[in-house]
């Protein structure tokens, strides 16, 4: 089976087509023109859809062409949605634990309650005698 985007790729040159394109190229944004640490984070990023270090650079330096933290942002995005993904295995827990907990402390009570209709049936028993 032939994959469409294989057949795709051959009617053009990628090279020029993907080298003239782009955010970057558009607004004349070149890697000195943005902050190191956030194209190295880019390139680390964009590694996830390429192994070639130049196309992930060239897609880094297009979206910090739009955006100059854009990777710092997608970080802490990631980050918070990690953790909402998390929260509710956690809440789930804490919920299971405060169930337990009432079941418990209703248990002691009905124990107590026990206790005091024991004693008062005693009482009743002691004074008929």
């Amino acid at each position: 089976m032939k994959f469409k985007i294989a057949e795709e790729l051959s009617d053009f040159n990628f090279g020029s087509e993907f080298v003239n394109a782009g955010r970057a190229h558009e607004k004349g944004v070149a890697e000195k023109d943005v902050d190191a640490k956030e194209l190295e984070m880019g390139i680390a990023v964009e590694h996830e859809h390429t192994t070639n270090k130049d196309i992930a650079k060239r897609i880094a330096l297009d979206h910090l062409a739009e955006i100059k933290d854009y990777y710092t942002r997608l970080a802490k995005m990631e980050a918070k949605a990690k953790k909402d993904q998390e929260e509710p295995e956690e809440k789930e827990e804490e919920e299971d634990e405060d169930k337990d907990k009432d079941e418990k402390e209703d248990d002691d009570e009905k124990d107590e309650e026990d206790e005091d209709e024991d004693e008062k049936e005693d009482e009743e028993n002691s004074l008929k005698v």
